[in-house]
Order: C-alpha cells, then sequence, then structure tokens
C-alpha cells in the first residue's frame, strides 16, 4: 500500500469521525478533525489528477479554515 493510499484512508476516516464529533460533541473539535482530514486526502486526489475532488477539498478547506480562525 503506498503512502497516498493510506493517507487517504486515514483522512477519510478523519472526515468522518470529525462529523460525528461535531455533531454530537464539540463543534471546534471535530471541525479542527475535519479540517486535517480532508488535508490528508488531497496527495492521493493531486497525484491521480482528480481536479475536481481536489477543487472541493480546497473549497471545503477555505470554509472549514475561516471558521476556525473565527473560532480560535
Amino acid at each position: 500500500m503506498s503512502r497516498d493510499v493510506l493517507l487517504r484512508i486515514i483522512g477519510n476516516v478523519l472526515l468522518i469521525t470529525g462529523y460525528f464529533i461535531m455533531l454530537w460533541f464539540n463543534f471546534k473539535v471535530g471541525l479542527t478533525v475535519k479540517f486535517f482530514g480532508g488535508l490528508l486526502g488531497l496527495p492521493f486526489a493531486i497525484k491521480c489528477k482528480f481536479w475536481d475532488v481536489v477543487i472541493i477539498c480546497v473549497f471545503y478547506g477555505a470554509i472549514e479554515a475561516t471558521k476556525l480562525y473565527q473560532i480560535y
């Protein structure tokens, strides 16, 4: 298993976990976990040239980063 695939798997798990944490426990912690999960998925999408996924991840990352900036 390549490093990109491993990062994608970890990133997807973090996205789901962060969403769960955000809804049921702590918004700030959940959003932080989701943000880093999205970042971990980017290398795989760039390597495979999934430019639509890259654009969506960057778009959501920018939204999450601005909200994290407001919170912290």
